[in-house]
């Protein structure tokens, strides 16, 4: 007994074009919410439109080039962008840093790609670990980051990621 009216508002993410299709005819304004390049055309079927074909003439996206692109792609739709903010727990650690690098990636086998590949060229440094974050709290993502003296973030299909400025916030350098 779902009731939708005028009032209500959905936000559905950009890969979801399939949704976008099943509710084109709810009388609500919908919304994108639109963080990354690659899934934002990865499921819409050629040639139809979030706007015209679906009705989704509002886009909220996380970066000023996101913006761009959304833009250049849809331009009936009215985009807003809200900026990220880190959490306060993401801070430098009061301890000194340990010889660890944190590494976030989309994928397990690239982590394990770069460390392995790090041990190959450079034996002598075996004694420096490499930790992927994946699946921690963020309260422990954000205490491990902050001890870590190095941290690698592999990420080719985001059009905006939190992890390089908890990095920062952290005082950790990041590649």
């Amino acid at each position: 007994n779902l009731n939708i009216s005028p009032v209500d508002f959905i936000v559905i993410p950009e890969i979801f074009s399939t949704i976008m299709d099943q509710i084109k005819e709810f009388p609500c304004r919908k919304i994108v919410f639109s963080q990354s390049y690659d899934y934002l055309l990865e499921l819409l079927p050629i040639g139809k439109r979030w706007d015209l074909d679906y009705g989704f003439y509002h886009v909220i996206t996380t970066s000023e080039a996101q913006e761009r692109y959304v833009k250049s792609l849809f331009p009936a739709t009215r985009t807003y962008t809200v900026p990220v903010s880190i959490p306060s727990y993401f801070k430098p650690s009061d301890k000194p840093k340990i010889p660890v690098i944190s590494i976030v990636a989309r994928n397990v086998g690239d982590a394990a790609k770069i460390a392995k590949a790090f041990y190959l060229q450079f034996p002598i440094y075996k004694w420096i670990t490499f930790k992927e974050l994946r699946g921690l709290s963020r309260q422990d993502f954000a205490d491990e980051l902050g001890k870590s003296f190095l941290a690698v973030w592999i990420d080719e299909q985001s059009g905006f990621g939190t992890f390089p400025l908890e990095a920062i916030e952290s005082n950790t350098p990041v590649i």
